[in-house]
């Protein structure tokens, strides 16, 4: 069954109730009452490790203590993509003074849960998925001047960083492969009321506590399947290798930049060619390109972000699977 048919399946599951959802926060903890979840296509032990990653790059002296406004700008960061109520309440959490990052860590994914909660309960956008779907054409219709029906891949990525950014705050990871999982074919222009259900669908599952606690289990189940079953994420260190072999190959002067046009042309061309790329890895890798905030991409940036998606997008496509079999 192909991933479009498994979330419109997704989108019926989700709509059967009508009542707005009541999250409950299913997290991953030691105790016993606790059920694992995802939080931003994450696990919480994943969730916080990141945060520490992005902190500890402000922390020159390795001392594990941030200034204020550091942490401030980690938070505001590309890389961590909080949606600004998660940066006023995070930030809403801490006293003046140098913080200590990798204990903070742990709670800021209590604080982006408990705020989610509060999202869902009051944000009629987010009520159901359909809601989430209705919006979205909403949103795209603003920017299709013209009423084509269509939007190109970049104002669709635009949109979506900016749902992201007032609410929904996922990474442009997660972006990447939803547009991915969801687009019909390789080109620059997207049916957006076609496009919006399947995509709604695949965000609410994110949301949704309902799938969430199936979603881990099913990415429990994929990551201990065998390797052969598991080809971009077993695979990772040579899937770096042709992406940077690509990039290089088109960065003729050396200078370890691309423009976004240039980053399309290499998945494209000589990436797609390596890496044997579907249509649907196409499209979640040129999403990632148009989602950064620079137009110029840095080598390692494109090749760290790329391989980052055709992992998830392998993951994804499991679990939609893994859900389908099971409700």
């Amino acid at each position: 069954m192909c991933i479009m048919q498994i979330l419109g399946a997704q989108l019926v599951l989700a709509e059967a109730s009508s009542e707005r959802l009541c999250f409950v926060l299913l997290q991953e903890t030691d105790t016993q009452t606790d059920q694992p979840s995802l939080l931003r296509g994450q696990t919480r032990s994943e969730t916080e490790a990141h945060f520490v990653q992005v902190f500890q790059s402000a922390d020159s002296d390795l001392t594990g203590m941030i200034s204020r406004q550091d942490f401030k700008a980690c938070l505001q960061s590309h890389e961590l993509a909080l949606c600004r109520k998660d940066v006023n309440v995070v930030l809403g959490e801490v006293e003046d003074g140098p913080i200590e990052y990798q204990t903070l860590a742990e709670s800021v994914y209590q604080v982006l849960a408990t705020r989610l909660e509060n999202e869902l309960l009051l944000n009629e956008n987010l009520a159901s998925s359909k809601a989430l779907s209705q919006h979205l054409v909403q949103m795209l219709q603003q920017q299709d001047s013209q009423r084509m029906g269509s939007i190109s891949l970049a104002r669709l990525v635009q949109t979506l960083r900016t749902l992201s950014q007032d609410c929904l705050g996922l990474t442009i990871i997660c972006l990447a492969c939803i547009i991915g999982c969801t687009a019909s074919d390789t080109t620059d222009s997207v049916p957006y009321k076609q496009w919006a259900g399947p995509a709604a669908a695949m965000m609410y599952s994110m949301l949704d506590p309902k799938i969430a606690s199936a979603r881990h289990a099913a990415l429990t189940e994929f990551r201990g399947r065998d390797e052969s079953e598991r080809n971009r994420s077993v695979n990772v260190q040579s899937t770096k290798d042709c992406l940077l072999q690509a990039y290089q190959e088109s960065d003729q002067s050396g200078s370890g930049h691309l423009t976004k046009q240039k980053c399309k042309l290499v998945i494209k061309g000589p990436a797609s060619d390596l890496l044997h790329l579907s249509p649907q890895e196409s499209v979640a890798l040129q999403s990632v390109v148009e989602g950064n905030a620079s137009d110029k991409i840095a080598c390692d940036d494109f090749v760290g972000q790329c391989s980052q998606v055709l992992v998830q997008l392998e993951e994804e496509e499991y679990m939609f699977q893994y859900i389908q079999a099971h409700t």
